[in-house]
């Protein structure tokens, strides 16, 4: 069944984020969920900010950069997860200069610290993975 599929989604930013620019998604995590990832991207070799929620292996948030096509370190943020199989969820991603901080369903979740700067480098947000996508916007302060 294609509503089964992981989706992905891109959303092209045009050099629209700047300091205290937040992002929001809001979604459905599927029944069944392996994983699902938000991505912050340059270009197709370089992602500034990876978060990635991870059902079966860890049931852990990890977050990266990937540089020239080559993933850092992973940053194992969080061993409580506030997704759950089949629950709805906003994320708020508040893009600061020196860092991202995720917020989820208003609750304060963690701060990744930017590794490749700065924000208006980054062209695209990719959604992807075992969730049904509802909607993105974008505000600025």
């Amino acid at each position: 069944m294609a509503t089964d599929s992981p989706i992905s989604f891109v959303h092209h930013l045009n050099g629209v984020l700047i300091p205290h620019s937040t992002v929001t998604i809001l979604g459905k995590v599927k029944p069944d969920p392996d994983r699902f990832g938000i991505n912050f991207g340059i270009d197709n070799k370089n992602t500034c900010f990876h978060f990635n929620v991870r059902f079966k292996e860890s049931k852990s948030i990890v977050c990266n950069n990937m540089k020239d096509n080559v993933y850092g370190n992973e940053e194992i943020k969080s061993d409580f997860s506030p997704f759950s199989p089949g629950k709805t969820f906003k994320i708020d991603i508040e893009c600061m200069e020196d860092c991202f901080k995720v917020s989820v369903d208003d609750m304060y979740l963690l701060t990744f610290n930017a590794r490749m700067k700065p924000l208006k480098d980054i062209n695209y947000i990719n959604i992807w993975g075992d969730i049904e996508f509802s909607g993105c916007l974008i505000t600025q302060k």
